[in-house]
């Protein structure tokens, strides 16, 4: 057995090792299948800890760093090892370090990072509280994506109905703005999701644009009214799929979190949305991300423009407002990420960018702590024009998709 220095309790385990045993190889035994890309949960032995996945983070100086997603259900972070298996046969066991958590519900979101000074990537990796004593959870670890473009989108979970004519537009949009993937993550239960609003996904999946991976929600039958009610729990499930979908982007220069309800438009043109991050990247280099204000185009308004098109109809919208930015990411400059906030690794900086650069357009209903009398008479509504500019082109995009799939 070799010990390396460098990594607590790093060790490397070849098959001539003397504790190189059956029991060792015993987490080789349940594996996710690597030919079904989803998020499933493998729960590790003896603990109320599950495993989601393992990618191996990008542009990392410091050797081997595969990011662990999983949902602890655990009223402390537990101690845990990853345990490497490669394709040579050596297995190393490393220390797996607690990266962050959502701090909401009672099976939180969480992010082990577990480091190796090995120089190629294992093909699985175990999750147990002692990789020489006890089984874990195994999953295959899979690799980030290799970009097809600049920028990656990634949705968080998908639940109930979703409007599929106000998907099309969506993805509509986002292809007519050069944007080549998006990753999505239906749950996977029955009647999670509406039909009409999985073929729309689908859809997209057939045509190269959407990555779909089916998200089974951790101790599900002990819950099972999960999503039905707003709470932390529901939060800390929404944001689990952000946390996996960051680390398959990895190797994008940027990544958005943004809804199907929400498109991010420039003032310049809607369609120089790439020009626009390209140049803010040169602007400011040490950015972290840029945050961008909300414009809400409240479809409790009045209709000022008849439209085929949902985005097309409502053109009165509120100022822009802070308080649920949303941020695109500089790929990989965080320690931590919220749905609308994120903490930075040091050297890098918060960027906010003035609506009059880009913002997003969220077309929504009128908030729930907002009373009647403030959203339909005493705010101030702002006629904005700017997305007239690409109506046809939209629309023509729009009308090639199946009338079935987009009116359901």
């Amino acid at each position: 057995m070799v010990r390396y220095r460098g990594y607590p309790g790093h060790i490397l385990l070849t098959e001539n090792s003397e504790d190189s045993t059956e029991k060792v190889l015993a987490y080789t035994r349940k594996i996710q299948n690597p030919n079904q890309p989803r998020l499933y949960p493998l729960k590790v032995p003896g603990l109320e800890l599950y495993i989601y996945s393992a990618i191996p983070a990008s542009r990392t100086t410091e050797g081997l760093d595969v990011r662990i997603t999983a949902v602890n259900g655990e009223p402390y972070n537990p101690s845990v090892q990853c345990c490497f298996q490669f394709e040579s046969g050596e297995i190393i066991i490393v220390d797996a370090m607690w990266k962050f958590h959502f701090g909401m519900g009672d099976y939180k979101s969480t992010v082990y990072s577990c480091k190796s000074l090995a120089s190629e990537i294992p093909s699985v990796v175990s999750v147990s509280r002692n990789c020489s004593r006890t089984e874990g959870a195994s999953v295959v670890v899979t690799r980030a994506e290799q970009p097809t473009g600049v920028l990656s989108v990634c949705v968080h979970a998908v639940y109930g109905y979703v409007n599929p004519e106000l998907i099309v537009e969506w993805m509509e949009m986002l292809l007519l703005q050069g944007v080549q993937r998006v990753f999505v993550y239906p749950l996977n239960h029955t009647n999670m999701v509406d039909p009409r609003t999985l073929r729309a996904l689908q859809y997209y999946s057939n045509r190269g644009l959407v990555t779909i991976l089916p998200y089974t929600l951790t101790a599900y039958d002990k819950n099972p009214n999960r999503f039905q009610k707003t709470d932390g729990q529901m939060f800390s499930d929404e944001i689990l799929p952000v946390y996996d979908c960051l680390s398959r982007s990895s190797k994008y220069t940027f990544t958005a979190i943004i809804d199907f309800d929400e498109f991010i438009i420039p003032e310049s043109s809607p369609l120089h949305l790439l020009p626009v991050l390209d140049k803010l990247y040169k602007d400011y280099p040490n950015s972290a991300y840029f945050s961008l204000t909300i414009q809400n185009f409240v479809m409790n308004w009045t209709e000022m423009h008849k439209s085929d098109l949902i985005i097309l109809r409502y053109l009165n919208r509120t100022h822009g407002l802070h308080d649920r930015v949303k941020l695109i990411h500089v790929q990989p400059r965080y320690h931590n990420v919220g749905m609308h906030t994120a903490d930075l690794i040091k050297g890098y900086t918060r960027r906010k960018v003035s609506h009059s650069i880009v913002s997003v357009h969220h077309y929504t209903y009128c908030r729930n702590r907002w009373t009647t009398e403030l959203c339909l008479r005493r705010f101030a509504r702002y006629h904005d024009v700017g997305l007239l500019q690409v109506e046809s082109q939209l629309r023509d995009r729009v009308n090639r998709v199946p009338k079935t799939l987009r009116h359901g």
